[in-house]
């Protein structure tokens, strides 16, 4: 009796494929393993079918947020005028508050603001581990 696999293959029949995922095919190698079992009993079935490897998508590299307290700290060390500056973030959290995502509606405030934020040391990853 054969434990079921983790994800077992696709099988196309338009396009004559035997789709699987990487772990399934590495796990089919295994002599005597339930995947091995499975991906023969197929094969022996639809011997004309071609296995092919299922494509995983790349997640998309999304832009660096900067939190409350890197932006705070940006405004103190970047503007000529930190306390005003200070006070008009201050009023666009308040304003914030309204939308449907305040942290977004602060963000790209800010982003707009200052957009060498992203070039400069405090807006790289390098921040998180400094502070």
């Amino acid at each position: 009796m054969y434990r079921t696999a983790a994800i077992a293959p696709a099988v196309d029949f338009t396009a004559k494929t035997i789709t699987c995922t990487k772990k399934f095919l590495t796990k089919a190698r295994e002599f005597d393993s339930p995947e091995y079992h499975m991906m023969l009993q197929i094969t022996r079935e639809l011997p004309q079918f071609a296995v092919v490897t299922k494509e995983v998508a790349v997640p998309v590299r999304r832009r660096f947020q900067p939190t409350y307290a890197m932006m705070v700290d940006y405004i103190h060390f970047m503007d000529e005028t930190p306390d005003e500056a200070l006070k008009e973030f201050e009023h666009v959290r308040l304003l914030s508050r309204t939308a449907s995502n305040s942290y977004s509606y602060v963000c790209n405030w800010f982003l707009n603001k200052y957009p060498a934020f992203a070039e400069s040391p405090l807006g790289s990853n390098e921040y998180k581990f400094a502070v």
